[in-house]
């Protein structure tokens, strides 16, 4: 069998491991509830109209308030192999393990992007119809609507490939899920508040505003490449470290 043929086998099985994985449906429900009510949280706010380009783009980042639960479905996802003993096959059908984390990663990366994307779905069947009927002639295809769309799939794939360092890394699903909310409820909050400059690089505060100039923030490619360079690094912190370890 080629080595191609080998890298789609393992991609396919990944894919087919994050699909039927109950855990991920749970996940996602919780993902799109959460959007749809922000969204009309949002439109439901007498202080925030949408006739402005600002509060339209604000309107379309809903979804970016959740972005920790991404995280968390890609860490439990991984950290669920060792948990469950899955890991054990998969690293005997495939001794080279990072093929697995490369694999895993760009599983999760896709998943997060079609959830991202059907949250956009949602927040355009939700706002949408509101944005119309208060004449503010804002279309699906502007640049208004398509940029923070964007920047929300983008955010979707980078942060459940994220998860999956993460939870490769800690190898434990309660130690993965305690890291992901600490790190963002806790740590980046407070960093937020003393250290903005500081916050603005961190995972959290890539993404929470950079489609909003006057929170001066990261412009979206750059957080997005910053963002990359944060998967690739606990990537590899994880591929050096526990990867290598015995599987119990």
């Amino acid at each position: 069998m080629s080595t191609a043929c080998r890298m789609r086998g393992i991609l396919a099985g990944e894919g087919r491991k994050a699909a039927t994985t109950p855990v991920t449906y749970g996940f996602v429900g919780a993902i799109v509830a959460f959007t749809a009510l922000n969204t009309s949280l949002s439109l439901s706010d007498a202080g925030a109209g949408a006739d402005s380009a600002a509060a339209v783009r604000h309107l379309f980042s809903a979804g970016r308030d959740f972005l920790f639960l991404f995280i968390a479905l890609g860490a439990v996802a991984a950290a669920g192999e060792f948990r469950h003993g899955t890991a054990i096959p998969t690293f005997l059908a495939t001794p080279r393990r990072w093929r697995v984390l490369i694999h895993k990663l760009a599983a999760h990366a896709a998943l997060g992007a079609a959830i991202a994307a059907g949250c956009v779905a949602v927040e355009m069947a939700i706002a949408l119809p509101w944005i119309d009927a208060q004449g503010t002639g804002v279309p699906p295809w502007s640049a208004t609507v398509l940029e923070p769309a964007i920047g929300s799939v983008l955010s979707g794939a980078a942060y459940c490939a994220l998860g999956v360092a993460v939870g490769i890394l800690v190898r434990n699903q309660i130690v993965a899920v305690g890291v992901t909310l600490g790190w963002f409820a806790v740590a980046e909050g407070a960093l937020a508040t003393f250290a903005p400059d500081i916050s603005r690089y961190l995972p959290g505060g890539l993404f929470s505003g950079a489609d909003n100039p006057t929170a001066h923030l990261l412009p979206l490619p750059v957080a997005a490449a910053v963002l990359a360079a944060y998967v690739a690094g606990l990537s590899v912190l994880a591929a050096r470290t526990t990867l290598r370890h015995d599987v119990a």
